[in-house]
Order: C-alpha cells, then sequence, then structure tokens
C-alpha cells in the first residue's frame, strides 16, 4: 500500500509494535528512475515525469501482517532518514545481546 511519508512512519512504528514478541520487519530503500518511475506510478507517465532530474526513493516495509510503501523525493531523503533513524532508535528494544560461552583455558603442551 503505498502511503505519504508521516503515514508510512506512523504505520511502521506499528509494524514494529506488531513484531514485537515473535517476528521481523524488513526495510528496503531502492532509486527510482526511468521505467522503475512509471511502474511505481502504475503507468501513469504524467505523474512520473514532472521533471527528469528530480530522483526519488522507493522505501518498502515488510511484517508478519502488513506490506507498506512510500516514495520520497531527493529534497526530503535527510529529513526522512532522520525521522526513521530515531524510529528505529526506539524499536531496538528487543535485540537481545549473543550469549558467550566461557572459554576453558588452554592445556599447556608438555
Amino acid at each position: 500500500m503505498l502511503l505519504d511519508a508521516e503515514t508510512f512512519l506512523h504505520e511502521l512504528s506499528r509494524l514494529f509494535g506488531d513484531s514485537r514478541e515473535s517476528g521481523s520487519v524488513n526495510i528496503t530503500f531502492k532509486q527510482l528512475t526511468g521505467a522503475n518511475l512509471v511502474r511505481a506510478f502504475k503507468g501513469k507517465p504524467e505523474a512520473a515525469s514532472a521533471d527528469p532530474h528530480d530522483v526519488r526513493c522507493i522505501i518498502h516495509a515488510k511484517g508478519p501482517h502488513a506490506r507498506l510503501s512510500t516514495i520520497i523525493g531527493a529534497r526530503d531523503v535527510v529529513r526522512f532518514q532522520i525521522s526513521i533513524a530515531a524510529l528505529f532508535k526506539t524499536n531496538m528494544i528487543n535485540l537481545k545481546k549473543k550469549e558467550r560461552k566461557p572459554k576453558a583455558p588452554k592445556k599447556k603442551a608438555e
């Protein structure tokens, strides 16, 4: 489902909440240019060809029960990445430290 940036961040936060106990969230970033841009706008070339030098980025998020996506313009990427980084930091509380087994002392060669 294609959402605007603010709604995407809100829904992504809910997606992180849904997968808190079990499951995972996969996020991908992809640059949109040319044919990819027309495909993203479902064959509407007038929406895709506003400015050929306007580079856009599509972000997909896939969770246990939902798929989200949004398209960000080049001038909004930095602001969006700051927002999504803050969202990542607040939702990384369930990461577990790797349990390390104690190393047995090495036997000395006689």
